[in-house]
Protein backbone atom coordinates (compact mmCIF):
# COMPACT_ATOMS: atom_id res chain seq x y z
CA UNK A 1 0.00 0.00 0.00
CA UNK A 2 1.23 3.46 -0.84
CA UNK A 3 0.92 4.84 2.71
CA UNK A 4 2.26 1.75 4.44
CA UNK A 5 -1.07 0.38 5.59
CA UNK A 6 -2.64 0.62 9.01
CA UNK A 7 0.66 -0.01 10.79
CA UNK A 8 2.90 1.94 8.41
CA UNK A 9 4.76 5.19 9.05
CA UNK A 10 1.76 7.46 8.47
CA UNK A 11 -1.05 5.68 10.32
CA UNK A 12 1.04 3.48 12.61
CA UNK A 13 1.08 5.79 15.62
CA UNK A 14 -2.52 7.01 15.33
CA UNK A 15 -5.78 5.30 16.17
CA UNK A 16 -6.98 2.73 13.65
CA UNK A 17 -10.09 4.87 13.22
CA UNK A 18 -7.99 7.42 11.30
CA UNK A 19 -6.86 4.73 8.87
CA UNK A 20 -10.41 3.47 8.37
CA UNK A 21 -11.68 7.03 7.91
CA UNK A 22 -9.02 7.72 5.30
CA UNK A 23 -9.88 4.49 3.48
CA UNK A 24 -13.59 5.37 3.53
CA UNK A 25 -12.81 8.74 1.98
CA UNK A 26 -10.50 7.13 -0.57
CA UNK A 27 -13.27 4.71 -1.58
CA UNK A 28 -16.34 6.94 -1.61
CA UNK A 29 -15.07 10.39 -2.64
CA UNK A 30 -13.93 9.35 -6.15
CA UNK A 31 -17.23 7.51 -6.73
CA UNK A 32 -19.20 10.56 -5.59
CA UNK A 33 -17.17 12.86 -7.85
CA UNK A 34 -17.72 10.53 -10.83
CA UNK A 35 -21.46 10.40 -10.13
CA UNK A 36 -21.69 14.19 -9.86
CA UNK A 37 -19.81 14.63 -13.14
CA UNK A 38 -22.11 12.11 -14.84
CA UNK A 39 -25.27 13.80 -13.55
CA UNK A 40 -24.05 17.22 -14.74
CA UNK A 41 -22.77 16.07 -18.16
CA UNK A 42 -25.96 14.09 -18.87
CA UNK A 43 -28.12 16.97 -17.59
CA UNK A 44 -30.13 14.50 -15.53
CA UNK A 45 -31.44 17.12 -13.13
CA UNK A 46 -33.50 18.78 -15.87
CA UNK A 47 -34.57 15.47 -17.44
CA UNK A 48 -35.89 13.73 -14.32
CA UNK A 49 -39.46 14.12 -13.07
CA UNK A 50 -40.08 16.38 -10.08
CA UNK A 51 -40.50 13.36 -7.75
CA UNK A 52 -37.43 11.25 -8.55
CA UNK A 53 -38.35 7.56 -8.84
CA UNK A 54 -36.02 5.23 -7.01
CA UNK A 55 -35.14 7.82 -4.38
CA UNK A 56 -36.41 5.65 -1.51
CA UNK A 57 -34.38 2.50 -2.38
CA UNK A 58 -31.26 4.62 -2.87
CA UNK A 59 -31.70 6.31 0.51
CA UNK A 60 -32.39 2.99 2.26
CA UNK A 61 -29.29 1.49 0.61
CA UNK A 62 -27.09 4.40 1.67
CA UNK A 63 -28.59 4.17 5.15
CA UNK A 64 -27.70 0.47 5.37
CA UNK A 65 -24.13 1.23 4.35
CA UNK A 66 -23.86 3.94 7.00
CA UNK A 67 -25.52 1.63 9.54
CA UNK A 68 -22.71 -0.87 8.91
CA UNK A 69 -19.78 1.55 8.61
CA UNK A 70 -20.38 3.59 11.77
CA UNK A 71 -20.18 0.61 14.19
CA UNK A 72 -17.25 -0.76 12.20
CA UNK A 73 -15.41 2.53 12.55
CA UNK A 74 -16.09 2.69 16.29
CA UNK A 75 -15.16 -0.97 16.78
CA UNK A 76 -11.80 -0.33 15.10
CA UNK A 77 -10.87 1.99 17.96
CA UNK A 78 -10.92 -0.91 20.46
CA UNK A 79 -7.47 -2.53 20.78
CA UNK A 80 -7.13 -6.17 19.85
CA UNK A 81 -9.30 -6.21 16.76
CA UNK A 82 -11.92 -8.62 18.12
CA UNK A 83 -14.90 -6.23 18.06
CA UNK A 84 -14.00 -4.99 14.57
CA UNK A 85 -13.87 -8.60 13.38
CA UNK A 86 -17.27 -9.33 14.91
CA UNK A 87 -18.80 -6.25 13.28
CA UNK A 88 -17.22 -7.15 9.94
CA UNK A 89 -18.91 -10.56 10.08
CA UNK A 90 -22.27 -8.78 9.83
CA UNK A 91 -21.10 -6.78 6.80
CA UNK A 92 -22.63 -8.98 4.09
CA UNK A 93 -26.04 -8.72 5.72
CA UNK A 94 -25.92 -4.95 5.28
CA UNK A 95 -23.73 -4.34 2.23
CA UNK A 96 -25.25 -6.83 -0.23
CA UNK A 97 -28.87 -5.66 0.26
CA UNK A 98 -27.64 -2.06 0.22
CA UNK A 99 -25.90 -2.58 -3.12
CA UNK A 100 -29.00 -4.23 -4.57
CA UNK A 101 -31.25 -1.41 -3.36
CA UNK A 102 -28.93 1.25 -4.77
CA UNK A 103 -28.78 -0.48 -8.17
CA UNK A 104 -32.59 -0.82 -8.24
CA UNK A 105 -33.04 2.84 -7.28
CA UNK A 106 -30.54 4.14 -9.82
CA UNK A 107 -32.08 1.94 -12.53
CA UNK A 108 -35.55 3.33 -11.75
CA UNK A 109 -34.21 6.87 -11.88
CA UNK A 110 -32.37 6.35 -15.16
CA UNK A 111 -35.39 4.66 -16.77
CA UNK A 112 -37.53 7.67 -15.82
CA UNK A 113 -35.27 10.22 -17.50
CA UNK A 114 -36.62 11.95 -20.56
CA UNK A 115 -34.65 11.56 -23.77
CA UNK A 116 -32.38 14.44 -24.65
CA UNK A 117 -33.08 15.87 -28.07
CA UNK A 118 -29.98 17.39 -29.58
CA UNK A 119 -29.62 19.63 -32.57
CA UNK A 120 -28.15 16.70 -34.48
CA UNK A 121 -31.38 14.73 -34.25
CA UNK A 122 -33.51 17.57 -35.68
CA UNK A 123 -31.22 18.40 -38.61
CA UNK A 124 -32.38 15.61 -40.99
CA UNK A 125 -35.99 16.71 -40.51
CA UNK A 126 -35.04 20.33 -41.22
CA UNK A 127 -33.13 19.34 -44.37
CA UNK A 128 -36.08 17.28 -45.60
CA UNK A 129 -38.46 20.19 -44.96
CA UNK A 130 -36.20 22.63 -46.81
CA UNK A 131 -35.67 20.26 -49.76
CA UNK A 132 -39.39 19.38 -50.09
Amino acid sequence: MLLGGMYGPIFGKASPAWFHSAMLLANYIPAAVAAIIFVRKAQLKSRLPKEIPGKTPILIGVGLIVLYLVPRLFASTIPGGGPAYVVSMFGPFFIIPADILIVVGVTKALLATLPRLTNHSTRPAQKAAQAG
